[in-house]
């Protein structure tokens, strides 16, 4: 629906005259890992205490999916897995009093980037805009981070191949996700997509349950970090909220909420450190759900009698077959 990695290149390529200067991001050559087995779950685990569960062993973890009780084999520890992310940060007017508490949470995730790890920058508000591919580089991609312009313009992104109706006021948001989805699907390891903002969208053209099946599709986990005023806790806003934990529970993700002030940023950074240590996938059999489909999933894990705490995608979603439409 939206437009591909041709357009990022694209866009990276017709620098705005008038845009803050960028520090110079360019992609790192990487070693891209083919998709994981197509009913794989990508999964947390932790104990009651808080701990990360350690050695899952095949039937400890079960699949209810469509009125079958399947348990996960292959169990595959993620915490030293490479991490790859897309960071979208929300560019809008309407962020002016809680930017810079948007630069703060993401550069927090910049300075946790391990040599292994990559991440990109997208700004989203009436366009969506690359400010730096993915990277490896912390104190580039920071100096990106606290150079991003509001309502930045530094080459665009378009919604569609048809003509905008109208003007759009707000923040494409789901746009934003649909198109940080299609870069990270084929990267490799752990894929990891971070919103931050208000969770508002106003204009975009992909819906939200669509971004959601992307995502369940591509195993890509949201996360976002609710950065808003609270003194404006309007209509808007509280709309933005429920949006932004529909995307990261039904991803298996977690929502954050973060003051003007950067209130709340460090239990988030723990709550995200958590999940990125405690995360394992597990595989299905080839025929628990047709291809193209997919089906309400709900898993449960436990460890020596003890029932862990899970957070995974709430919906099992498979490869169409080879050549399918989707």
């Amino acid at each position: 629906m939206l437009l591909g990695s041709a357009v990022f290149a694209r866009a990276q390529a017709i620098p705005s005259p008038d845009a803050a200067p960028q520090a110079a991001v360019t992609k790192a050559p990487r070693t891209v890992a083919r998709p994981a087995p197509e009913l794989s779950i990508v999964f947390t685990a932790v104990t009651t205490r808080g701990k990360p569960a350690a050695a899952l062993l095949p039937g400890d973890c079960i699949a209810a999916v469509q009125g079958r009780q399947l348990p996960l084999r292959e169990l595959t520890p993620l915490g030293k897995e490479p991490r790859t992310f897309a960071l979208l940060l929300n560019t809008a007017g309407s962020q002016q009093t809680v930017f810079a508490a948007e630069q703060q949470a993401a550069s927090a995730i910049a300075d946790r980037l391990r040599p292994q790890d990559e991440a990109m920058l997208l700004a989203f508000d009436t366009d969506i805009t690359l400010l730096s591919d993915f990277t490896a580089h912390r104190a580039a991609l920071d100096a990106v981070i606290h150079s991003a312009p509001m309502n930045a313009s530094v080459g665009h992104f378009t919604t569609g191949t048809l003509p905008p109706i109208g003007k759009v006021d707000g923040a494409l948001l789901y746009d934003a996700v649909h198109l940080g989805i299609q870069r990270l699907k084929d990267e490799a390891g752990r894929r990891i997509l971070v919103v931050i903002g208000n969770g508002v969208d106003q204009g975009s053209r992909t819906p939200l349950r669509q971004v959601i099946r992307e995502a369940q599709r591509a195993q890509v986990t949201i996360d976002g970090l609710l950065v808003r005023d609270v003194t404006l806790d309007d209509m808007l806003e509280a709309s933005g909220k429920g949006s932004m934990r529909q995307m990261t529970e039904t991803t298996g993700g977690e929502m954050f909420p973060v003051d003007a002030r950067g209130k709340g940023l460090k239990p988030a950074m723990a709550g995200i450190e958590q999940q990125l240590d405690a995360g394992w996938r597990g595989v299905l059999p080839e025929d628990a759900i047709t291809p193209g489909k997919a089906e309400p999933l709900r898993l449960t894990c436990q460890q020596q009698g003890h029932a862990l705490r899970v957070r995974a995608p709430k919906a099992l979603v498979a490869a169409d077959p080879v050549g399918a439409a989707r």
